[in-house]
């Protein structure tokens, strides 16, 4: 009975099973075909009709806008606070006024119209500024931090809501400098 046995099992695992895969690529194939038939190619998703208004029956004069550079420099003292501050080669802050409270009062009047480096009375044309922030290597961080603060923009109460008002929306970064105290921008 033993040997009965024996001989199934030698059998059964004599035998090799085979995977017929023609039948399959068969129905890969005709699958493809069928696909490739009943495709259609549609028209573009989003391109639909518009009514526009009318332009106006003068041509408008086209207004080259050029963006308005600002270079600020930061420089600081022996132990990393910030000691003076120029923008565009002016020196900002009076006597006991802080430089950064003086920066942000000079970029709101350049956007509010009351001058510009000659003295004469302009606003300044809606487009991107740049300001370009140049920083002593000696500089702490967070006297950079509060200069993008002073030239982004601010905060203006509207009927009890709050409102940001956004100066300069462009800001670069120079390589920071060691600089001498005595050395201007």
């Amino acid at each position: 009975m033993e040997n009965a046995d024996m001989t199934i099992r030698r059998r059964a695992s004599a035998d090799k099973f085979e995977l017929q895969v023609t039948p399959m690529i068969d129905i890969v194939f005709q699958l493809l075909v069928f696909f490739l038939l009943t495709f259609q190619i549609s028209q573009a998703e989003g391109d639909f009709q518009l009514l526009m208004p009318r332009g106006s029956e003068k041509p408008r004069e086209r207004i080259d806008v050029v963006p308005l550079l600002l270079n600020l420099r930061l420089h600081a003292d022996a132990e990393g606070r910030l000691s003076a501050a120029f923008l565009n080669g002016e020196r900002l802050g009076a006597e006991g006024e802080s430089p950064l409270t003086a920066l942000h009062r000079r970029v709101r009047q350049l956007y509010a119209g009351r001058e510009n480096e000659r003295g004469a009375r302009r606003e300044l044309e809606p487009g991107p500024s740049v300001v370009e922030i140049h920083a002593d290597f000696e500089l702490n961080y967070v006297h950079t931090i509060d200069a993008i603060t002073a030239v982004r923009g601010y905060l203006r109460d509207v009927d009890g809501q709050a409102e940001i008002v956004t100066l300069i929306e462009q800001i670069r970064f120079g390589d920071p400098r060691r600089t001498s105290r005595q050395e201007q921008p």
